[in-house]
């Protein structure tokens, strides 16, 4: 019986302990201004511990700093390899500028919806760390975030010319990526980039 109860608490403990390690994501980020913090999944434990945390809605990475965060990634046969990443956004176009950039790229894309306009930036990715035998499959995994804090839906997509798109290739450990990322973003309207990749989402200010 002793050893039944034993044996019980033992399993429960490793559930406990499995389930509170696949809750916490944890995901460092640091500026070029050598701020850095480490921000988990579980509730911050006051409103100045959370705004404290770079990379965070409420305090986003500075446009033209770099943030640099730990990932997961999988490889064809499931494998999981932690990975490192170092991010930059930067030179962002907006409005009529973004959408004359977005036409000479490509003549076809179409004008912002009403109440939105286009949000044309760069990104430089590098795979500080992976595996030099796994690719990572880098994405434009970017969501535009409102100031209400809402989702902005995108209508339509914008397109550029052959090897100007962010995302769409594979890096192994070491390995450097830059392009363009085009968004519809709230007309004016004081909005935040959110990269989101398996266990990590970091958000990048624009300006």
């Amino acid at each position: 019986m002793k050893k039944l109860l034993s044996l019980g608490l033992v399993t429960l403990c490793g559930i406990t302990l499995a389930a509170c390690s696949s809750g916490e994501s944890e995901v460092k980020v640091s500026s070029n201004s050598s701020s850095t913090a480490v921000a988990t999944s579980e509730p911050a434990s006051s409103s100045t511990a959370e705004e404290s945390a770079v990379g965070k809605r409420s305090n986003p990475v500075p446009l033209g700093s770099t943030a640099t965060f730990d990932n997961t990634y999988y490889a064809e046969d499931g494998t999981e390899i932690n990975s490192n990443i170092s991010m930059t956004i930067s030179n962002p176009l907006r409005g009529q500028e973004a959408y004359d950039f977005l036409l000479s790229e490509n003549e076809y894309n179409e004008a912002a919806p009403e109440g939105k306009e286009w949000l044309v930036f760069d990104v430089k990715m590098k795979m500080n760390k992976g595996s030099q035998d796994e690719p990572y499959y880098a994405m434009p995994s970017f969501t535009p975030i409102s100031s209400n804090g809402e989702e902005v839906a995108q209508d339509t997509y914008g397109t550029f010319s052959e090897g100007s798109e962010f995302g769409y290739k594979e890096l192994y450990e070491g390995g450097e990526l830059s392009g363009k990322v085009a968004l519809l973003v709230p007309t004016g309207d004081d909005t935040l980039i959110s990269f989101t990749d398996f266990n990590s989402k970091v958000f990048f200010s624009l300006k």
